[in-house]
């Protein structure tokens, strides 16, 4: 709980301190990707990946603490993408999602996350449509953005190997930071 709340914070800052402009949007989205959305119920997401799972769409990640899906065409070379979404109130409020070439090594680096990054904001205009913008962030690098509705992602280059996206929920990121300010007012 307590890393969910330092992440999403985190992100919620460097997105504020980037400071875009013109993304703001009155329509109400909330699609995600592979029939996912922001308000999910968390058993409704659990139902539905075992569903993906038992079609061979999806598996575990590497670590048993995400769910991994191979992108074999979308992009020039198969890309992974793993995710798991972070619940408030028992439904879907933020989607972490990390992509990374199945062919990443060190030594590779037309396969390295700052490549993979350019990639993807094509990719992505496709699934949501166009209108991430750029900005540079002295600590973080290059970050995209896009906001439509109620639904704000943000992409970077986490390092070497991997791209962090997160999709994030914004009215129920207020209600939840709400929530933080007020456990932190009473000390707890």
């Amino acid at each position: 709980m307590i890393r969910g709340i330092l992440f999403a914070f985190g992100f919620c800052v460097l997105f504020q301190s980037c400071d875009f402009k013109g993304l703001t949007s009155s329509k109400k989205v909330d699609s995600l990707f592979l029939g996912i959305y922001l308000g999910m119920p968390a058993k409704e997401f659990y139902d539905h990946c075992w569903e993906l799972n038992r079609q061979k769409l999806v598996v575990h990640g590497p670590t048993n603490q995400n769910v991994e899906y191979l992108m074999k065409d979308e992009l020039d070379y198969p890309v992974y993408m793993r995710f798991y979404p972070y619940f408030y109130k028992d439904k879907i409020y933020q989607m972490p999602v990390t992509f990374t070439y199945d062919r990443w090594a060190p030594w590779a680096r037309d396969y390295h996350a700052n490549v993979l990054l350019e990639k993807l904001i094509p990719m992505l205009e496709k699934w949501y449509g166009p209108g991430f913008k750029s900005k540079v962030d002295p600590r973080k690098g290059k970050v995209y953005a896009r906001i439509d509705g109620h639904r704000r992602m943000t992409l970077m280059v986490k390092d070497e190997q991997f791209v962090q996206m997160v999709i994030t929920h914004i009215d129920m990121e207020k209600e939840f930071q709400k929530e933080v300010d007020e456990l932190k007012a009473r000390g707890e």
